[in-house]
């Protein structure tokens, strides 16, 4: 008999995005700017270090959850990304 594969379930309120190794599209900007040197490519095996947003899986009421806690500490969420909501001092927001 074959193991047929298992599949954890997240816990009831969690929030499960995908993940890439690579930033996608390569030519991706913010705010005018080219991404592609703050955000290097990875090998095939190298690390998974971001988020894919095309991807997320969670109870409405979760999600909303999480975009709530991100609007209230990064003042320009959406609009901006968290390293642009910093201070001039450098420290992020309190929350």
């Amino acid at each position: 008999a074959t193991a047929e594969p298992t599949v954890d379930i997240p816990a009831r309120g969690a929030v499960v995005v995908g993940l890439e190794r690579n930033l996608w599209p390569p030519q991706m900007s913010f705010d005018g700017k080219s991404l592609s040197r703050r955000y290097p490519t990875s090998s095939a095996t190298g690390p998974l270090r971001y988020i894919n947003s095309g991807f997320v899986m969670a109870e409405a009421a979760s999600l909303r959850r999480l975009l709530r806690c991100m609007s209230t500490r990064y003042a320009r969420f959406p609009d901006a990304c968290p390293q642009h909501a910093q201070r001039a001092s450098g420290a992020l927001p309190a929350g």
